[in-house]
């Protein structure tokens, strides 16, 4: 998923995702985020961002949330922030 407009999760789970081009399970490039108690694991990209990507433009909150075996070939195993 790719955004960049206002996201919000809430108690999800994002499992076994994989992406192109930053964010194994989504995107954010420049709205604002929240999420809070979700489960990202076993996520996958080979750019940037195993599980998620902000772009240095988002304003973004993770409260509670756990990342499990996400994988980048590039930066941020699990999150990556740039």
């Amino acid at each position: 998923m790719v955004t960049d407009s206002n996201l919000k999760m809430y108690d999800t789970d994002v499992v076994d995702n994989s992406g192109g081009a930053n964010g194994g399970a989504f995107r954010n490039q420049g709205g604002l985020g929240y999420i809070e108690n979700c489960y990202f694991a076993r996520n996958y990209n080979k750019s940037s961002g195993g599980a998620v990507y902000f772009n240095t433009t988002s304003e973004t909150k993770v409260v509670g949330c756990t990342f499990e075996d996400n994988k980048s070939d590039s930066s941020g195993g699990a999150v990556y922030l740039g």
